[in-house]
């Protein structure tokens, strides 16, 4: 693998992780934090919970994602035309104009202009519709992903192609919504005021239904999408596109794991534990941070694998 193969899928890991967050933020804003009224929140001081400044989070994460995905698809151009590049830009005009992923590619830069708009907007004027938008218009840049992927190929009118669109807009509502929970509300994890705690509460048991529902539609698409991609058990253990594909499903594994932990265990403890033992409740609640830091990770390796499985064939 050259080293531009490399810068490749770096840059679209880069530009899948952004997508991830612009989108899973903007849905856990609309369900989440909204509803909570954790996205108001300027608790113990300035600097120690990030929720008010959110939007302008998303939208710093939307130019570097703008960016990202700019670079690599001059990089991908080069590539696929067997260009060096410093010819490619005399042939990236009419790849970009001629060739399926250079008409996707215009068309998730328009996407992501319109979102970088509308969170400027919202960095003003920011009202639900600001968020409203920025999810229909974040989830249209999703589906993106979807048709340039394998089933995408293959065509959109197929099951295959809907079932693969359903399996990332799942993963990036959980992955992109638990970096955002974690990154922008890391103060009600380890040291919230006790006067918010009902707000803690309403904030991380939304999250966790949510997450929930999402994990369930990503083990359900996944499986079968597993099954369609991969022609035989021999094809997941010869091929590097195999290997990946585990390497991928042993992660999702482990963050869920992680993510049941929670749900089932630190979760159900933390909503028993009563105000006045407030050292327990804190001692629970950094437990639950570590766990969700570690699940963030996570979620940035098996976006990476991801990355990887976008740029190989099944069969490689």
């Amino acid at each position: 693998m050259t080293f531009t193969n490399v810068a490749m899928i770096g840059l679209y890991w880069l530009f899948l992780s952004g997508v991830v967050f612009i989108a899973g933020s903007l849905v856990s804003r609309l369900l989440v934090t909204i509803p909570s009224g954790a996205y108001k929140c300027t608790p113990g001081g300035e600097g120690k919970c990030l929720g008010e400044k959110a939007i302008q989070f998303i939208a710093i994460i939307s130019a570097i994602t703008f960016l990202s995905s700019i670079i690599h698809l001059t990089l991908h151009c080069s590539v696929m035309t067997g260009t060096s590049l410093k010819e490619v830009f005399s042939v990236l005009p009419l790849f970009i104009t001629k060739t399926k992923y250079g008409i996707l590619s215009i068309a998730r830069t328009v996407l992501l202009m319109i979102i970088a708009i509308i969170l400027f907007i919202g960095l003003r004027h920011d009202r639900i519709w600001v968020t409203i938008s920025g999810v229909i218009f974040s989830l249209l840049l999703v589906g993106t992903l979807a048709m340039s992927g394998h089933q995408g190929t293959k065509g959109y009118a197929s099951i295959p192609f809907v079932l693969d669109i359903f399996h990332i807009i799942a993963i990036t509502v959980w992955i992109g919504g638990l970096f955002f929970i974690r990154y922008c509300y890391s103060f009600f994890l380890k040291e919230a005021d006790i006067e918010l705690c009902d707000i803690f509460l309403k904030l991380i048991n939304r999250f966790s239904n949510l997450a929930t529902i999402s994990v369930a539609i990503v083990i359900v698409t996944g499986v079968i999408l597993s099954i369609l991609n991969v022609e035989s058990i021999s094809a997941v253990t010869s091929t590097f596109y195999g290997k990946i594909l585990l390497l991928k499903v042993a992660l999702a594994g482990l963050i869920m794991l992680f993510g049941g932990a929670n749900k089932m265990l630190l979760i159900p403890r933390i909503n028993t534990i009563k105000s006045l033992d407030w050292c327990h409740l804190i001692s629970l609640r950094r437990k639950l941070d570590v766990s969700m830091t570690a699940e963030v990770v996570l979620g940035l390796a098996i976006l990476l694998a991801t990355g990887v499985l976008t740029h190989l064939s099944p069969g490689e």
